[in-house]
């Protein structure tokens, strides 16, 4: 397993998904997650409540988040769990690759969007609209950005749909292009390119 770290989304050979709180950019505050991010990790990041996943704790004089492990602090008496749509607005980003140049999915990209499907199909999760929306890096141009990182982005719901009987009206894709570049100061930077999901509650 992968420590939490930053995520990836969309590029000419690969794209990734962002975790961040309402209102909040995925460069700003985002809780990010690797490629091999598990359910529960998701889970938390997307604010679903899944059946034997820990808490999400944060540290007394950090700003960081630890997800499960030994040494947690032990967390307080458990509040009463909260439906997903309490948790609105919250966004995730993974490492999901594609074809060079396509928004045809890798063999890879598959067992991460394997995970994020058992997620949105989760209980808690059931009633809930996700937006999908693709971004790429600044490289190339800006109509080019547009089209590839609204096709990649549908490619992802189509995956979704299709594999896990995801009703469509639940999901909505978009493409973003390269207008919200993370690295504005590195337009080709890889942190660009990525996928974000975000909870739009029910």
């Amino acid at each position: 397993m992968q420590a939490v770290k930053s995520f990836l989304l969309m590029c000419a050979t690969g794209a990734a998904l962002v975790v961040s709180g309402p209102g909040t950019a995925a460069a700003q505050g985002a809780v990010a997650l690797g490629a091999n991010a598990n359910e529960c990790e998701i889970s938390n990041a997307l604010g679903i409540s899944t059946p034997g996943c820990s808490q999400v704790v944060k540290k007394p004089g950090t700003r960081g988040l630890s997800i499960g492990g030994a040494d947690q602090m032990q967390a307080p008496p458990p509040a009463p769990p909260q439906p997903a749509t309490a948790h609105a607005g919250r966004t995730a980003s993974f490492q999901i690759n594609f074809e060079f140049g396509s928004a045809r999915l890798s063999a890879d990209a598959t067992q991460i969007l394997d995970r994020i499907g058992a997620v949105l199909t989760a209980q808690d999760a059931s009633s809930v609209k996700f937006r999908i929306a693709g971004h790429t890096d600044g490289v190339g141009s800006a109509s080019r950005n547009q089209k590839l990182s609204e096709a990649r982005a549908e490619a992802v719901k189509a995956y979704l749909t299709g594999h896990f009987s995801i009703d469509g009206s639940r999901l909505q894709a978009v493409g973003k292009g390269s207008r919200e570049l993370v690295n504005k100061d590195d337009p080709g930077a890889a942190v660009n390119r990525r996928v974000e999901i975000t909870n739009l509650g029910g």
